[in-house]
């Protein structure tokens, strides 16, 4: 999982002209492999798990400005993933949000898209 502060993913991925300025969580995989190698360039998109509205080019009170992992338990029984997030709005108090997801992630990609 990875945080995108400029919203998008792929080839807008670094798009911070858009007109809905966004924070996304990416998923993001890679062969186990590809790991071993040192292949770190073989790393897929694979769908995004959150889209918060953001102002971080323009901050004001009502915009988010941290939406990052922060750990996560894989539960191979229940063949789902919790992803604990830190998020909070400028000068506020912060939470940690869950997002639990299936293992299945080429059912996950599909049903996302």
């Amino acid at each position: 999982m990875v945080t995108n502060r400029n919203g998008g993913a792929l080839s807008d991925e670094q798009n911070e002209q858009q007109e809905q300025q966004e924070q996304n969580v990416n998923l993001w995989s890679i062969s186990e492999d590809d790991v071993h190698a040192g292949r770190a360039d073989q790393w897929a998109f694979e769908a995004t798990l959150l889209r918060l509205s953001s102002g971080m080019l323009d901050l004001g009170p009502d915009d988010i400005d941290a939406a990052h992992p922060g750990g996560a338990v894989i539960d191979v029984a229940n063949n789902v993933q919790h992803i604990f997030i830190y998020c909070g709005k400028y000068a506020t108090p912060t939470g940690i949000h869950r997002i639990t997801r299936t293992l299945d992630t080429p059912a996950l990609r599909t049903a996302i898209k």
